[in-house]
């Protein structure tokens, strides 16, 4: 049985966050979050809420529902290797330069693995139903940009 006061600190944190670092720290600070019987929890809070008319806080602890389970499935147990991940994406995102786009690359080899792909394939749809499409346009970039690597267009 979960520990309804750590349960909605962790869940506090988590809508607190404004960065994907934020949101990883908070992961990292509080495993309740990642743990599958947070399902059961939310489903039992989710029909109280129906129950009680409270529809704003039935979509916004459905969405995290949602949100936690694909982040389960995506981390597989290595949360630090999606973390990694998101951070290595976000910084090709940001580059202003070949070179620096190339020293990004050579940092995280992680980039270089097919992972990469499923991740980016992943998260711009959510992104744009999220309504971050900015972020969305500079994922599809950063994946474009891998793709035209050509040591890159192999690993895909």
């Amino acid at each position: 049985m979960l520990d309804h006061n750590a349960v909605f600190a962790a869940l506090d944190a988590l809508t607190s966050t404004k960065t994907d670092t934020d949101f990883f720290t908070v992961l990292e600070q509080h495993p309740i979050l990642l743990d599958p019987a947070l399902d059961n929890w939310l489903d039992q809070f989710i029909i109280q809420a129906r129950s009680d008319g409270n529809a704003e806080v039935v979509a916004q602890f459905q969405q995290m529902q949602t949100m936690l389970k694909d982040i389960r499935e995506q981390c597989s147990g290595d949360l630090s290797e999606t973390q990694e991940l998101m951070q290595a994406v976000h910084a090709l995102a940001l580059v202003s330069s070949e070179e620096e786009a190339l020293n990004i690359l050579s940092a995280h080899p992680i980039l270089q693995s097919p992972d990469t792909y499923t991740f980016i394939d992943k998260v711009i749809p959510e992104m744009e139903a999220a309504g971050e499409v900015e972020q969305a346009n500079l994922f599809k970039q950063v994946k474009a940009w891998l793709l035209s690597r050509p040591q890159m267009a192999k690993v895909h």
